[in-house]
């Protein structure tokens, strides 16, 4: 457990620097009498490095019988989610988001979230960011299938601006009732080139919302770290339809 605390606190550090220091997590050629460039790379490297050591403490700590009573009161799989987040990006922010969860996780404190959209649209950006903090109020409060069916608002929201943006008709007046499947292939008619792993996102948000809001015959409970992932995609898309 040391050690894990040890390794989230030089990664936090780590982090900080870059981020002070503007730097992307790119190692950069340098000649022997760059020292600035071979520090700035010395660091990025460390970061890695301490990513590395930390998914590898992560998984030794479930060997320890003596740590059985902490893991009954603490969530692993939130720190194993986050590792996981750390290690699909390269967005310094993002990344220390997730080292200071995981921090929180490991000194015991409760969890929350507090997911922002930055880059939207003023039009309808006091619109998204009242359902953003609607979003997590639901995802703190344990209302794990509220805070999805928002993600589905959100995601719509969004849509119908893009959709207007680029064609300049308003479905939200034409086409009220338009689901969001059907928005999809609105977008998709009028050759609006979403890339297939953006596509790939809003189809899965979609069918989780879909579970999330009608009625089946075996109850749709979805979990703290599914609904995460849910509202990290959510915020991921919208990031990369306003880029």
């Amino acid at each position: 457990m040391h050690e894990l605390k040890r390794v989230v606190k030089s990664l936090k550090s780590d982090l900080d620097k870059i981020i002070s220091k503007n730097l992307s997590l790119e190692i950069k050629k340098s000649s022997v009498s760059d020292f600035k460039t071979q520090q700035n790379n010395s660091l990025i490297k460390s970061v890695f490095t301490n990513i590395t050591l930390l998914e590898k403490h992560s998984r030794r700590l479930t060997k320890h019988p003596l740590d059985e009573i902490w893991f009954k009161s603490h969530p692993l799989d939130e720190i194993w989610f986050q590792i996981n987040a750390l290690k699909r990006t390269k967005d310094p922010n993002k990344m220390l988001n997730s080292v200071d969860m995981i921090a929180g996780v490991l000194a015991g404190l409760p969890q929350k979230s507090s997911i922002k959209i930055p880059n939207i649209n003023h039009a309808i950006q006091e619109e998204v960011h009242a359902d953003i903090e609607e979003m997590n109020r639901c995802f703190n409060a344990g209302c794990y299938r509220s805070a999805i069916i928002i993600c589905g608002r959100i995601l719509e929201t969004a849509l119908h601006r893009k959709y207007f943006e680029i064609t300049g008709n308003d479905l939200l007046e034409k086409a009220p009732g338009i689901g969001l499947g059907n928005l999809i292939a609105k977008l998709s008619s009028k050759n609006i080139d979403l890339d297939p792993a953006l596509g790939n996102q809003i189809h899965l948000i979609n069918q989780v919302r879909i579970h999330s809001v009608h009625k089946k015959q075996k109850a749709f409970t979805p979990s703290k770290t599914q609904t995460r992932a849910i509202m990290l995609y959510t915020t991921d898309v919208i990031n990369k339809l306003f880029l």
